[in-house]
C-alpha cells in the first residue's frame, strides 16, 4: 500500500507573504514554484509514495490530476479537508517550500518511517519541514507558527510515538528574505 503525500502549495496569492514584503512578486512566484516543482518530481520518482496536490491556485489544479482543492481558509483548513478527502489512516505531509529537500533527504525519512512509523522533521524556527503522522494530528489544527513542538506534544498527550529528526537541509524552509539569502547562497538555479 502506499504512502499518501500531501503537498501543500497555496498557490501564487496566498503564499509567502512576510517574503513579498522584501522581494518583487514575480521573482518570489518563480522561486516558489521551481520548489514546489521540485518537490512533487522527488516524490514522484519514489513508487511507494503518492502525492496529492492540496492548492488555492487554478493553474496547479489543471496540471494535476490528484489535486484537491485550498478554498484559502487558512493552512490548518485545507490540510484537514485534504485527509478527510482521502481514504487513509496515516499521511505524509511534506512542505512546498523545502529548497534543501532531495533524494537523500527523503530516503533519510522513509528509513526512519519504517523504524518509527510517524516522524517528524522540525525547521529550525520552530515549523513543520515534513511530517508523517496520523490522520487524528492532522485534525487537530496544529500548523502554522511553532507547529513542530504543538504536534510533538499533542502527540505526547495522546501517546503517539513520534521520531524527531532534524536533518539540515530540512532545518530551513522559504518564508523571509533572511531564508531567500541563505537559500541563494546554498542553491545553484533556483535563483537564476
Amino acid at each position: 500500500m502506499k504512502l499518501n503525500v500531501i503537498i501543500p502549495f497555496r498557490g501564487y496569492k496566498l503564499s509567502k507573504q512576510r517574503l513579498r514584503e522584501s522581494i518583487d512578486d514575480q521573482r518570489v512566484n518563480d522561486v516558489i514554484y521551481k520548489v514546489f516543482l521540485n518537490t512533487k518530481k522527488i516524490v514522484g520518482q519514489i513508487n511507494t509514495l503518492r502525492s496529492f496536490i492540496l492548492t488555492a491556485d487554478e493553474d496547479i489544479e489543471k496540471d494535476n490530476s490528484n489535486t484537491i482543492i485550498d478554498d484559502g481558509n487558512s493552512l490548518n483548513h485545507a490540510i484537514e479537508n485534504a485527509v478527510n478527502t482521502i481514504d487513509s489512516d496515516i499521511f505524509f505531509l511534506i512542505m512546498a517550500d523545502l529548497p534543501g529537500l532531495n533524494d537523500g533527504t527523503l530516503n533519510k525519512i522513509l528509513t526512519v518511517h519504517q523504524i518509527h512509523r510517524y516522524v517528524i522533521a522540525p525547521t529550525d524556527d520552530g515549523g513543520t519541514a515534513l511530517a508523517i503522522l496520523p490522520r487524528i494530528l492532522f485534525r487537530e489544527k496544529l500548523f502554522g507558527k511553532n507547529s513542530a513542538s504543538k504536534i510533538i506534544e499533542r502527540a505526547d498527550s495522546m501517546n503517539i510515538p513520534v521520531a524527531i529528526i532534524n536533518i539540515k537541509e530540512l532545518n530551513k524552509d522559504l518564508d523571509d528574505l533572511e531564508d531567500w539569502n541563505y537559500w541563494k547562497r546554498q542553491t545553484t538555479g533556483l535563483f537564476e
